[in-house]
């Protein structure tokens, strides 16, 4: 995945490699790279000044120091191996996972609803927000986030 920041800076993550690297001047380079942190390492989001990770687990690093932000928002150890983040409208995160179709909403305190249905499925009125994934396989889904 790729995250841009509001000045431009340029993180692509390696899910093999296990490395998340910057753009520095055309070229990419190590930003980190960390055998357990970065395992499968995969969506990223850029919120402030932290990096957002998700992979096979959720890890927040602050951009200048790379020290891991212990404070921040984080699901449950239920959540596991992220591919998408993005924001919501109330100041938590839309995720996806690697092999669930479904979407999941991150609420500011970290929590998920595990006892409700993940947000899920088409709406054709086309009014309100929509985000279109694409899936591995050339599939696209497009989903209605309220």
């Amino acid at each position: 995945d790729v995250a841009i920041s509001e000045g431009g800076e340029v993180y692509v993550s390696g899910s093999r490699s296990r490395t998340i690297y910057q753009l520095v001047d055309g070229e990419l380079e190590v930003w980190l790279k960390d055998e357990t942190l970065l395992e499968k390492a995969n969506g990223l989001l850029i919120d402030g000044e932290v990096l957002i990770h998700g992979g096979q687990r959720w890890t927040i690093f602050n951009r200048k120091s790379k020290a891991i932000v212990e404070d921040a928002l984080r699901p449950g150890d239920e959540l596991f191996d992220f591919d998408g983040i993005m924001f919501d409208q109330a100041g938590g995160y839309i995720v996806t996972t690697i092999d669930d179709p479904r979407l999941w909403r991150i609420t500011r305190d970290g929590s998920f609803p595990v006892s409700e249905e993940p947000l899920q499925g088409i709406d054709l009125d086309l009014k309100g927000h929509y985000m279109a994934l694409p899936r591995v396989g050339g599939k696209l889904t497009l989903y209605r986030v309220k």
